[in-house]
């Protein structure tokens, strides 16, 4: 119980108002406590206590027992759910869970709840004797009897800005309940973006604290749509420790990037060939031409399609995919795609040519050369094996 001193010992306290809501008076027995005390279960709360008493009433020599109890009349009979004497019984469910400071000869009767349950939601008093002829309950209605009010165990909260931009630094925070020293949360992070570093806090508001982790990163494209969880554990190991986490997506603004252009060719409704990635392509007149632009961004990018240059028949479009149905040589050119979103722009070229139906397309011309110039050098081969044999036979 020596590492109890630490957290329990308070002090005596001579004002009266140390706490809000407290209630006392000003005769020999007074108490100082606060009215209500909040615990999450599974958590421990310390419940902070001084009092005061007749010490004319009392022999020096004798020991000062303090005693804890469930809301009620006091009877000699009645367990405790905490006390400093040995000899007096204990609640079955406060055994092990509920201990008195161990300062009670200081005035110090704070109260420590320890894995705290839905059954412990109650009003509870303190009682002190000292023998002969000191021994008071804080009972009347004139002291205090705090309330301990016992709420689910929460998982923590990820809180971020409402939109992350990348390139732009962002402050991401865990909270979690603060628990009282004996059972002290942790907090890990998993999915952290490399050499991100947190910090840790602790922060009080309206009677509550908060264990608060923050960290520090600049989100990037390829942090969009991570999983971000917060884990909370409550005491250390060997201590039947409590778990709790939440996940989060991460939600990353950036603009269009990875732009690219598939191409699909359909001759007499047949789809003759897709392409994957082309920058130019050649067709005959007729054929039907898909351009499809793909590209990644957040939020999706907005898709314009302009034709360079431009023609009668070609009107802005705003659409990923860009049909071109009975081609004719008018629509030989460049075609630009165009992705915009709120975090900037990007563009991709594909060059089309056209040729006319049953003409050599430039790539079939292009073949023919390759073969004439191969057949060219095969027949100078042969021609100079010849040559070389008739002159050996000569």
């Amino acid at each position: 119980m020596g590492h109890f001193l630490e957290f329990l010992s308070l002090g005596l306290v001579s004002m009266c108002l140390l706490w809000k809501g407290v209630r006392c008076v000003h005769e020999e027995y007074t108490i100082h406590a606060p009215d209500t005390v909040s615990v999450q279960e599974g958590l421990c709360v310390i419940i902070p206590c001084n009092f005061m008493y007749d010490t004319n009433a009392a022999s020096s020599g004798s020991p000062l027992y303090g005693y804890w109890y469930e809301e009620g009349k006091w009877t000699e009979e009645r367990p405790a759910v905490a006390t400093n004497n040995k000899m007096k019984p204990i609640e079955d469910y406060a055994r092990g869970r509920f201990n008195l400071s161990e300062e009670v000869e200081n005035g110090n009767c704070s109260l420590i709840i320890r894995d705290a349950k839905e059954t412990d939601e109650k009003k509870y008093f303190f009682r002190m004797e000292k023998e002969p002829d000191a021994k008071f309950s804080y009972i009347r209605p004139k002291y205090v009897q705090p309330f301990v009010n016992v709420t689910k165990l929460e998982n923590p909260k990820i809180q971020m800005p409402g939109n992350l931009r990348a390139g732009h630094q962002v402050n991401i925070t865990c909270i979690a309940p603060e628990s009282c020293a004996l059972k002290r949360p942790h907090v890990s992070w998993k999915g952290l973006p490399d050499q991100v570093k947190t910090g840790t806090r602790v922060t009080q508001a309206n009677n509550f604290k908060d264990h608060i982790s923050v960290f520090s990163f600049i989100p990037s494209a390829a942090d969009d749509g991570q999983e971000l969880t917060c884990q909370v554990t409550y005491g250390e190991e060997g201590q039947d420790p409590l778990y709790r986490n939440e996940t989060v997506y991460l939600n990353v603004s950036y603009a269009p990037q990875k732009l690219r252009i598939n191409a699909e060719v359909i001759r007499s409704n047949t789809s003759l060939q897709n392409y994957t990635n082309h920058v130019r392509l050649t067709v005959e007149e007729c054929d039907t031409v898909v351009l499809r632009c793909e590209m990644e961004g957040n939020p999706l990018p907005i898709v314009t399609w302009q034709k360079i240059p431009q023609s009668s028949r070609f009107n802005e479009t705003l659409d990923d995919e860009l049909r071109l149905t009975n081609v004719t040589m008018q629509d030989e050119g460049e075609y630009e795609c165009q992705a915009q979103n709120t975090e900037g722009s990007a563009s991709v070229t594909f060059r089309l040519y056209v040729t006319s139906r049953g003409a050599w397309s430039p790539t079939v011309i292009n073949g023919v050369i390759v073969g004439l110039v191969v057949i060219g050098v095969i027949m100078l081969i042969v021609a100079a094996i010849l040559m070389y044999k008739k002159s050996v036979t000569a």
